[in-house]
């Protein structure tokens, strides 16, 4: 139980998070590598930050506050809830997508790059991308079968360049701003726009 505003650090060493563990109160989060062998859902008031791999086994993740993913890898499927707020920011290495993320709240994609690696990423709520005139990718590693799917809202709002090296995209909702999406690599890539 986090209370009063603060932060719980746990940047040192590793850690398991087995059946019976739950995360409540007010206030940040901060994750090492961590194995997650349960659905774990942090509440409201949970501030999360990961730099480092999330996997488990039957494990899975629900932010219903706010996630901040610096770099590492996430191996799990993720879920940010309506109404939580994802951040992605951060240029130490590239993030590593290797399960199926599906962000349904208010998402800021601000610097660093993306390996998918038999990964999924659906975009159902609002995504904006600024990378202050940055160029970055999503790129997949080596044959993996992979998708980035937008049900909602992007919205590029920077002149730099996005590219999808033989990651498919498709969207059915809405694609809006400046700058450049590059679809570029083998097959299967490119765009399919319905939206």
């Amino acid at each position: 139980n986090i209370t009063g505003g603060t932060a719980f650090n746990g940047m040192s060493g590793s850690w398991v998070l087995n059946t019976g563990t739950a995360v409540t109160g007010n206030g940040t989060f901060q994750m090492p590598p961590t194995a997650i062998n349960l659905p774990l859902t942090l509440p409201v008031g949970i501030s999360a930050l990961f730099s480092g791999d999330v996997t488990g086994t039957g494990g899975s993740l629900t932010v219903n506050g706010s996630l901040t993913w610096s770099f590492g890898a996430l191996r799990i499927p993720a879920t940010i809830a309506t109404g939580a707020v994802l951040t992605i920011d951060g240029t130490t290495s590239a993030r590593i997508l290797n399960a199926a993320f599906v962000q349904n709240g208010t998402a800021s994609w601000l610097s660093g790059d993306f390996t998918f690696n038999n990964a999924s990423f659906t975009n159902g709520g609002t995504l904006t991308i600024n990378f202050s005139g940055t160029d970055h990718s999503i790129a997949r590693f080596a044959t993996s079968t992979n998708s980035f799917t937008n049900t909602g809202t992007i919205n590029k709002t920077d002149v730099s360049t996005l590219t999808f090296t033989s990651v498919p995209m498709s969207s059915s909702g809405m694609l809006s701003g400046v700058g450049t999406m590059n679809f570029a690599g083998t097959a299967p890539g490119g765009l399919t726009n319905t939206g």
